[in-house]
């Protein structure tokens, strides 16, 4: 099954890409690889979670706002690929900063919801490395901001 198919098996709908401002480019291409510059947690046209991970926003809504904006890194994708994913060959790496308390120490677990999504769409190509990043601040007062790397065939 190709990711695609499993993108509808698992009733995600790939939004129209949340772009950055005009001059920005969302995705960068070099070669084979294709890297998205930054993704936000934007559900139904609005961000979906604003603060920092530990103080305004709770671990569970992280996770969920992970799993939005690598959605969002996705339709990016699929828009530079010809509204497709399965140009995609491998995800090479899965980078985000979160905004987080000084204190909040589980940056990985707000990275699971991604990862275990993109395992489950592309299967063993899905596997990637990962590094979380916490910060002060993010743009539009994000929880988290998602950077993808992929390899294309």
């Amino acid at each position: 099954m190709n990711p695609d198919q499993k993108l509808a098996e698992l009733f995600i709908d790939l939004p129209e890409p949340a772009l950055p401002p005009t001059g920005v480019v969302h995705v960068a291409r070099s070669g084979k690889m294709l890297i998205v510059g930054e993704a936000l947690p934007i559900s139904d046209g609005r961000l979906m979670a604003k603060g920092r991970v530990g103080l305004e926003v709770r671990l569970d809504v992280a996770r969920q706002a992970a799993r939005a904006a690598t959605i969002q890194a996705l339709a990016m994708l699929a828009k530079e690929c010809g509204g497709t994913l399965t140009n995609i060959k491998h995800v090479v790496q899965l980078d985000a900063m979160l905004a987080a308390s000084h204190d909040f120490r589980d940056h990985a677990k707000v990275l699971d919801g991604a990862s275990e999504l993109l395992i489950q769409l592309f299967g063993t190509q899905g596997h990637h490395t990962r590094r979380a990043v916490g910060v002060m601040s993010l743009s539009q007062d994000a929880c988290v901001s998602i950077s993808l790397m992929v390899e294309t065939k």
